[in-house]
């Protein structure tokens, strides 16, 4: 590994090591993350707000994403059901905020 690529891994890594402010509410999370590895299945909190788990919202999204051409293509076979398939995405996409 090249001197570069490691001082641009380690300013990556080590954030919270170049944060002078403390009002970034992501330097503690940082902080704890490096001191205790966390189980992939346990929320993330930071300053007793749940942050979303970026895989779960990436497969709702993509399942989302299959729904809406679903509906777009039912455009061509029925215009309620193209409707009904439209609107069940929107629930998706509101499931998809609240994962």
């Amino acid at each position: 590994m090249t001197k570069t690529t490691r001082k641009v891994n380690n300013d990556l890594y080590y954030r919270d090591a170049r944060i002078t402010s403390t009002e970034d509410p992501l330097q503690e999370y940082y902080r704890n993350l490096r001191a205790a590895p966390k189980s992939c299945t346990e929320d993330i909190e930071i300053n007793g707000q749940k942050i979303p788990d970026p895989r779960k919202h990436q497969i709702i999204s993509f399942i989302k994403s299959g729904i809406r051409i679903g509906g777009y293509l039912a455009f061509f076979h029925s215009l309620e059901l193209a409707a009904f398939i439209l609107i069940l995405s929107e629930m998706f996409g509101l499931g998809e905020e609240l994962v």
